[in-house]
Order: structure tokens, then C-alpha cells, then sequence
């Protein structure tokens, strides 16, 4: 999601959702990415995810730089491949990304 869009996912969102959370990426289908922005300058910022159908966001990286670590693992574990499109072996996939979320710092 380019900053522009995320900028109107968040005016859009932002009556729904708490105000710091600036969406970062998304699947078009209503799941969401949130970074947790706060009014102090911070090292990091946790990262949310929100499935749209799956009730409140919640935390699954401690930082971006985590989550985009995470993605670079799957791609270079093979978890995420070219097909038709991009595809995404789930098992390979929840293997790799244990390693990064917040839940195993």
C-alpha cells in the first residue's frame, strides 16, 4: 500500500479503529497490518494485525523491521513462491514466522 492509500485507509478507518493504529499493508479484503504510532518519537512500533472477521486487532511483531524480517525469511525458506501468482505454503509459513512474532521475543 503506497503512503497515500494508507493515509485514506486510515481517514477512512479512523472513526472505527483507534487513532494510532496507521495501517501498513493490506489484502484488499478487509485484513490489515496496523503500526502502533504514538505522540513520543520511538525506536519501534508493534505491529497489529486485524482480520476483519476475526474480531480486535492484535499484536503479532514487536516492530516492522521484525515483520519485514519475517517476510524475507519466508520468501528465502520457500514459504512464499511464484506460481500463477504469488503463493504461500501455510505450513512452511507459520514454521518460519514463529520466529519473529511477538509472542516468541
Amino acid at each position: 500500500m503506497s503512503l497515500e492509500e494508507a493515509s485514506e485507509t486510515y481517514d477512512a478507518l479512523k472513526e472505527f479503529e483507534d487513532p494510532s493504529y496507521w495501517p501498513v499493508f493490506t489484502n484488499l479484503g478487509g485484513d490489515y497490518e496496523y503500526s502502533v504510532c504514538g505522540a513520543e518519537p520511538a525506536d519501534t512500533a508493534k505491529i497489529l494485525s486485524h482480520e476483519h472477521d476475526a474480531g480486535p486487532p492484535y499484536p503479532t511483531f514487536r516492530s516492522l523491521g521484525a515483520m519485514l524480517q519475517a517476510l524475507l525469511a519466508c520468501y528465502e525458506g520457500g514459504a512464499f513462491y511464484m506460481a500463477d501468482g504469488l503463493e504461500c505454503d501455510t505450513n512452511q509459513f507459520a514454521q518460519i514466522i514463529t520466529r519473529f512474532t511477538s509472542g516468541h521475543e
